[in-house]
């Protein structure tokens, strides 16, 4: 099974690129309603960066895609830096409602 070339992704139009934005501003909408909770959760992602994340974010991407391997016959990941974006692909199942939460 061959990865998808990365314009063959479906973009932020597509059903889940929809369902993202939607929840992002939905905690938009929280956060400006509880200014508490932005401050909460800013210092959540501090420390999960200098935490177990540090300097260990392309292993994790790799991880999660072993991860999805896992439960499929796929075998292959490809992480790729481009000149603006950092895309991770694997042959394992795509990203849902769930994966994306």
């Amino acid at each position: 099974m061959a990865l998808p070339n990365i314009g063959e992704w479906a973009g932020p139009d597509a059903e889940l690129g929809v369902h993202i934005r939607k929840e992002s501003q939905e905690m938009r909408d929280a956060y400006s309603i509880k200014r508490g909770l932005l401050q909460e959760h800013a210092n959540h992602e501090e420390d999960t960066a200098r935490g177990g994340y540090a300097n260990r974010q392309i292993f994790e991407l790799a991880q999660n895609s072993a991860d999805a391997l896992s439960n499929s016959d796929g075998e292959r990941i490809s992480i790729t830096l481009a000149r603006t974006h950092l895309y991770c692909a694997d042959d394992g199942a795509p990203i849902d409602r769930d994966g994306a939460r």
